[in-house]
């Protein structure tokens, strides 16, 4: 069943509301917490690289994979520098700017079609699949490529459009132009190549002096060839010439992988991209809600309920405004069938090729999810979406199904926000509080960083290149090496092995696990905890620092020197109030240092403006100062207000005081009776 959602008169005025509509329900759904994200993940190298090297190891660090995205990105790196807000509006900038060029595409060739293509162009926009936007500081690069590739179709689309020999070289020359960026940029894109010759087809179907289909053909092979012929030496040169410092993109690999398991390769041809079109096609407008359901509190939750709202009041508002600029509407015969069409085929090329290379779709809330391949499927996705509305149901009821997927949308990126929100806020938190409590490290430790469930690391790097950028600005050397505790690396802590690493190729990191420092945050409500090697300080740890805390070694922390270390306010931010969390860092090192004098200053001011730990464990280095002092009535106060709150950890404490003596010398005696003896 075809519906009248098409109108005949091109009105300014709805492109101007159309545009209005288009940036303003992005705006929502993205940007309205920019400034409270940071940088995640890939971002740490490439800042470390521009920050201590200059842009020139940005370059060398992207020869390893995708050597031109390395250009681009050390360009970036000098417009951008290290302010994240910046990178966030750049992104920002580039979604909105991908969004209304491949609504001009679909204007192009579907002129009186208002609703329909605004509607689509507003599905991408929100397409709630791809949930890395907020990681912006790599995520420019992908946007950057989608963004070149729509405008390389939009050129081809002009150049059959356009009178004139000279317009239409013009143009060719634009689209290839622009095409080639973006398949030397990102390889895996290259499926998007079948909405050019897809839009192509339809570009010469409507041309006014519509040709036999044999001559269409020869027209369609004569603007499609620039860029076929691009397509095929990308290709040879990734896998024939180019040495990819990823084994899935080397010819060799590849083919031992089909040759080795034949049949299974075959179905895994089948199958996958099967699984991954039915992902991103469908279940990712409600499977990311889903999930992040069960994680966001209500009022956050609320929130996102009102700018939902406030997406279908834009959208309806559109939608009435465009009904009241046009005289009449007229059948749109083919317009459903061509947006199934392309969205089908183009949604499997789009993803075909990542299948090739053992790339899958996983709909998950990994911060390192492969969420991140549906991007530039969610151009035909949304064309398949929109396509099938048109089909099955009617104007009135489309436009309710369109604003409930908007809103799903903008309510999806809003509370996937407040997650990236949480995580840097945890960032910061423990540089900070690391910075408070260990005045500078020594060269070589073996830095590992853990946060709280949900929040974890991926990636050494996303330790090292901080924990440089703070404590060695100055070194064009990786001097603190770092890295994750997973399943994969526990064994490395426990076997305190030592290697070293080529990072991207470039720049080598050696790690001694004998030089291991751990730090933690345990859970929401917990200080940076800095481990002890000696006794395991907090019950709460994450079960893999519970396996290795023995092998942190505090002697890393140089406690004694006059250097000021904190982290660069334009990545972190100002230095945070000083809370709780700056008293028990204070106490903590002066603690480490045997100053029992400066630990009971420390915890006595903290006492004197009420400021008192969530997590009672962390009141131990006082109570233990307190003992020494012979401070006992402070130290009774302060050990009955654990036991009442920890006492889970009071039984973990009172075990690893039995065995450890060192801890306390003459005062173990005192220490083991107050805490453990009390009734």
């Amino acid at each position: 069943m075809e519906n009248s959602i098409t109108t005949p008169k091109k009105s300014n005025l709805e492109t101007y509301l159309a545009i209005i509509t288009i940036v303003l329900i992005t705006i929502i759904t993205y940007g309205l917490l920019l400034k409270s994200f940071g940088f995640y993940m890939d971002d740490w190298y490439v800042l470390w690289a521009g920050r201590t090297n200059g842009p020139g190891l940005i370059v060398d660090f992207h020869q390893f994979d995708r050597p031109l995205m390395g250009y681009f990105y050390a360009f970036y790196f000098q417009v951008l520098g290290s302010n994240p807000l910046g990178w966030q509006i750049f992104a920002l900038i580039l979604k909105i700017a991908g969004v209304l060029v491949f609504w001009w595409i679909l204007r192009l060739l579907w002129q009186k079609s208002f609703l329909a293509t605004t509607s689509a162009a507003l599905l991408f926009a929100v397409y709630p699949g791809f949930l890395q936007m907020p990681q912006a500081g790599i995520k420019v690069n992908p946007l950057f490529t989608l963004l070149c590739a729509l405008i390389s179709i939009a050129f081809t689309i002009k150049a059959v459009q356009v009178k004139g020999l000279w317009k239409v070289i013009l143009y060719q020359v634009l689209a290839l132009l622009f095409g080639v960026i973006y398949i030397f940029y990102y390889e895996y894109m290259f499926g998007l190549e079948f909405l050019r010759w897809a839009f192509l087809w339809i570009a010469l179907k409507n041309a006014e002096d519509l040709k036999p289909l044999k001559q269409r053909m020869k027209q369609w092979i004569f603007f499609a060839a620039p860029m076929l012929l691009a397509l095929v030496g990308m290709v040879a040169w990734r896998l024939f010439f180019f040495e990819s410092g990823r084994d899935s993109m080397n010819v060799d690999y590849i083919s031992q992988s089909f040759g080795a398991t034949t049949l299974h390769s075959m179905a895994r041809l089948i199958v996958e991209p099967a699984r991954d079109f039915f992902e991103t096609g469908f279940a990712s407008w409600f499977v990311p809600e889903y999930l992040l359901s069960s994680w966001v509190e209500y009022r956050p939750w609320a929130t996102s309920v009102i700018l939902a709202l406030i997406g279908i009041f834009i959208y309806y508002g559109y939608s009435i405004l465009i009904r009241k600029i046009s005289t009449q509407e007229q059948e749109e015969d083919h317009l459903s069938r061509n947006f199934i069409w392309i969205g089908i085929l183009g949604s499997i090329a789009a993803l075909f090729p990542l299948v090739v290379v053992g790339r899958q779709v996983f709909l998950d809330l990994s911060f390192n999810g492969f969420n991140k391949y549906t991007l530039h499927a969610s151009v035909a996705v949304s064309l398949l979406v929109m396509g099938v509305l048109i089909a099955y149901v009617r104007r009135n009821g489309l436009i309710g199904i369109v604003a409930v997927l908007i809103a799903l949308g903008i309510q999806t990126h809003y509370v996937n926000g407040l997650r990236y929100q949480d995580a840097w806020r945890y960032q910061k938190e423990l540089w900070w509080q690391l910075t408070w409590r260990a005045p500078d490290l020594k060269d070589d430790t073996l830095l590992t960083a853990v946060l709280p469930s949900g929040y974890s690391f991926s990636e050494n790097y996303e330790i090292w290149g901080p924990a440089n950028i703070i404590y060695r600005p100055d070194s064009t050397d990786i001097k603190i090496p770092g890295e994750i505790l997973d399943r994969q690396t526990v064994s490395w802590y426990q076997f305190e092995i030592a290697d070293e690493r080529l990072v991207r190729g470039v720049i080598r990191m050696a790690r001694n696990y004998k030089n291991t420092l751990i730090v933690t945050i345990p859970d929401s409500r917990s200080c940076l905890h800095v481990i002890d090697g000696t006794r395991l300080g907090d019950y709460n740890e994450d079960p893999f620092v519970k396996l290795v805390f023995d092998k942190s070694h505090l002697d890393q922390i140089i406690t004694e020197t006059e250097a000021t270390i904190s982290p660069p306010a334009e990545i972190f931010g100002p230095e945070p109030e000083h809370g709780w969390c700056y008293y028990y860092q204070k106490t903590s090192l002066a603690w480490q240092r045997g100053d029992w004098e400066e630990t009971a200053r420390w915890a006595d001011e903290a006492a004197a403006l009420d400021l008192k730990p969530s997590n009672r464990s962390e009141w131990i280095p006082a109570f233990e100062a307190y003992v020494r002092l012979n401070r006992l009535e402070d130290a009774e106060y302060l050990i009955t207000q654990i036991q009442k709150k920890e006492k889970d950890f009071i039984q973990l404490y009172c075990s690893q005081l039995k065995d450890n003596e060192i801890n306390f010398g003459a005062a173990n005696g005192a220490v083991y009776t107050m805490t453990c003896e009390i009734e």
